[in-house]
This record gives C-alpha cells, structure tokens and sequence, in this order.
C-alpha cells in the first residue's frame, strides 16, 4: 500500500483527487494512519522464558517496533494470598514491583483469570524491565595445557558450529579425568545442548556449555554436561553432571588446567 510521507503538489492531488471516489481516499488514508499508528510488537517464542519458585524471567524478549528490533530482559513475580489470588504487586503509578525493591509503597493488582472464551478487560501494568545486555561469546586461549597430574590436554578452535553457528572448541587430553570434550562459546540460549541447559537451570554466561565426550567417573564420564572458562593461562573445566543420569545449576567437580605452550 501507498502511504505518502508528504502532502503532494495542490496541481498533482487536484488530478489524483479526480480520478478516485471520496470513499477510497478516506479508506486510503485511514488505512495509512492506522499502519503508522501499530503498536510494537513482541515475540514471546523467540525469547529465553525461565520460571522459578514465584518469579518468570524473559530473557532477551524481541519487540518489533517502527524503527527497527529491540531487546528486553523482563521480569514478572506473582504473589498469592491466603485466598489463592494471584496477584501483581505495583506501585502507586501501576508499575509492576520486583523482589528486589524492598521497602517500596505497594498494592495488590489481580490478575484476570475468566473463564476461556470470556473477554477480559484491559489493564496495563509496567513490568520491571531493562535493555537486553550485548552477546557475550567467552574468549578462549588454543594450546597445550597441563593438568594438577601432569598430563597434557590440547585446546583447539573448531570455527563456527555449522547448524547453530556459535563458535564450538575441543579438548583432548591424554590422560586425566577428562578424555576429550566438545564446548560451545556463548550464551545458553545459542548453545545446541540449550534444552539440557534449561532443564538443568543453567542460564549464567560465565561459563561456555558443552559435554564431555569420554572420561573417568561419574562426574566428568561420557555424556557429562560442562561448563569452560578461560582465566589468564588457566582454563577451568567444571560439570553439572549429578548421579548417574541428572544435571544440576551447581558444580559438582572442576579440574583446573594450564596454558604450557601454543
């Protein structure tokens, strides 16, 4: 559809005047001021939503605006009372109140809950939100490393993983608990094990997430679930891997290797 920007010459809107009905140039026009009046619109599929006790995190939320795509990370807590309503707490402006805001003057907003089928009344509510921080895609020396035991491990840089396209590094050793591992640098949202991930609680950027390939023991054996950060020369290697087949948001064991030589 045709929107101008501008009204045209008086000579050129007098021929186009006369050459369309009234009712289509109201229809034009209306149509165009309701396309430039279309509200931003999020993309709740694509974010990152993690729900824990009372509190939903939506990470990186995507909102479609006129200008071009934003990112939101949004936090929403739900308080019940005795009576099992699930409410909102807000301030006196309608802004939703997080947690972390203690102190501040609330009041109970409830959610609409009707039944399916029933039209539900508009209320807006502010939530605590803030822009989404950069990517952040951790940054890893390749080499050969030394273990606490003496044994060598070589890290190496295996480009860009080809279906997900985050940057994916292996470590072999020769010895140690850890045999050989494959890691991705990135978020978990990217990370092609980002199922396991979230299952596990594991949202934090400090470390880059993958699995070990073959190992010793239950917590860094075949199939455990990792976590690599690089510090100066040293390259610290944990696992999330719990019993025989469970993961966890907590270490259960870490080996710290060193930078000997590229």
């Amino acid at each position: 559809m045709f929107c101008p920007a501008v009204a045209p010459p008086a000579r050129l809107w007098h021929r186009r005047r006369m050459r369309l009905p009234l009712f289509s140039t109201a229809v034009l026009f209306a149509s165009c001021a309701a396309a430039s009046a279309q509200t931003a619109v999020p993309r709740l599929q694509d974010a990152t939503v993690v729900a824990k006790n009372s509190t939903i995190s939506i990470t990186r939320l995507p909102i479609r605006t006129p200008s071009g795509v934003i990112y939101r990370d949004v936090t929403i807590e739900l308080h019940v009372d005795a009576d099992g309503r699930v409410t909102l707490a807000t301030d006196g402006a309608g802004r939703a109140l997080a947690g972390s805001a203690p102190g501040a003057p609330a009041r109970p907003v409830a959610l609409q809950a009707v039944p399916s089928g029933t039209p539900a009344p508009v209320q807006s509510i502010e939530l605590p939100q803030r822009p989404s921080p950069p990517t952040v895609f951790q940054h890893f020396t390749p080499g050969t490393y030394t273990a606490p035991d003496g044994s060598l491990a070589q890290l190496q840089d295996r480009g860009r993983d080809l279906i997900h396209g985050v940057p994916m590094w292996s470590l072999t050793a020769d010895g140690g608990p850890i045999g050989s591992a494959v890691f991705y640098a990135g978020p978990p949202r990217l990370n092609p094990r980002s199922g396991r991930l979230a299952r596990a609680g594991l949202t934090g950027e400090d470390y880059a997430y993958g699995t070990s390939d073959s190992g010793s023991g239950e917590v860094f054996g075949t199939g455990a679930l990792i976590g690599v950060a690089q510090h100066g020369s040293r390259l610290e290697v944990v696992s999330f891997h719990r019993g025989c087949c469970s993961d966890g948001a907590e270490p259960t064991g870490s080996v710290t290797y060193t930078l000997v030589g590229r």
